[in-house]
């Protein structure tokens, strides 16, 4: 199976060329495509031009964490021939600070509460066979993904979060973005019904989760960042009109 490569590059290009040189490194080889623009509008576009019988999807700010990325991720599509479509979760580069921890903690604790519906952006990887069409999606930011992979899903495409593919993530760790960032993703999920709701189960993995790998200074920033995301939801639902 060949394997093409679709990154997405936003503003913020000061993490590219790691990634690039990461991907250099590959026993596997891969075509590479670049693409400029929003984030949904790139992957649609990469996704018709790549010719790979898989196509993996990575943002600018990610790298590859050996040189034999590929070759795992290739090996994981033979082994499950019934896989459509596969998401890994975010490493922390070295320099990580608490808040770029505490986020990419987060996002890898999201992967695993929407049973494949909730894998992240910045890596994940399609068998094109398994999708003839990409799914129309209107432009917008925030919530982008999960409504694709939810889409994906009712097409009956087969979703899975492995661990084994996951990649280096380099967040610039600003508390300013954070917050931008929690407040957009709560109202854009609130508009668009794009919220999991969690089970007193869930909470408990969570917290489980939080307490075994974060410090406690990354589980407040955490713990800030999803009561941030409700809040921004909760003030963005629709308002109903009283009943007369």
């Amino acid at each position: 199976m060949k394997l093409s490569v679709v990154i997405s590059v936003g503003r913020d290009q000061s993490h590219l060329a790691k990634l690039l040189d990461s991907i250099k490194t590959q026993t596997l080889d891969a075509s590479v495509h670049l693409e400029h623009n929003n984030l949904y509008p790139n992957r649609a576009s990469g996704y018709r031009r790549a010719e790979g019988d898989l196509v993996l999807f990575l943002d600018a700010d990610c790298e590859l964490p050996n040189a034999d990325y590929f070759s795992q991720l290739h090996a994981l599509f033979e082994r499950n021939p019934l896989l459509d479509v596969v998401g890994g979760n975010y490493l922390n580069p070295k320099n990580a600070n608490s808040i770029a921890r505490s986020y990419n903690q987060l996002c890898n604790f999201w992967t695993h509460i929407g049973e494949g519906q909730n894998l992240l952006g910045g890596v994940f990887c399609i068998r094109k066979a398994s999708l003839k069409t990409w799914p129309v999606q209107a432009n917008f930011w925030g919530g982008e993904d999960t409504l694709l992979f939810r889409e994906l899903k009712t097409q009956g495409v087969k979703l899975e979060a492995n661990t084994s593919i996951s990649v280096i993530h380099h967040d610039h760790g600003s508390f300013l973005k954070l917050i931008r960032r929690a407040w957009i993703h709560g109202r854009a999920r609130s508009e668009r019904n794009l919220f999991t709701p969690l089970r007193h189960q869930k909470i408990w993995q969570l917290r489980r989760k939080l307490f075994r790998e974060m410090n406690l200074t990354e589980m407040c920033i955490a713990f800030g960042h999803y009561l941030l995301v409700c809040v921004s939801g909760l003030l963005s639902r629709p308002k109903t009109s009283p009943h007369k």
